[in-house]
């Protein structure tokens, strides 16, 4: 069942809850690509998850298939988390 949908710039995280296992999923998609999933005990734990995401990415992180990639200060050093 929907419950909300977070929006922040072109990235928008529509949050379900999943009754069967009692904890909420998160739908990550950047305009109307699917890029991951995010999931946790409440809503706020799925949306403090989508406002880090989007922290990161507007400091120049991006998001692919559902790896969150990071550059690191000012190198062009990058590491990736996969597994959203």
């Amino acid at each position: 069942m929907h419950i909300e949908t977070e929006q922040h710039g072109e990235m928008s995280c529509q949050i379900e809850v999943n009754e069967a296992m009692d904890h909420y999923v998160g739908t990550l998609r950047y305009k109307v690509f699917e890029v991951g999933l995010l999931s946790g005990p409440s809503v706020e734990a799925v949306g403090a998850q989508f406002r880090a995401i989007c922290k990161m990415t507007d400091a120049g992180g991006m998001v692919r298939h559902g790896c969150r990639l990071a550059r690191k200060c000012e190198n062009a050093a990058v590491s990736a988390g996969c597994g959203i």
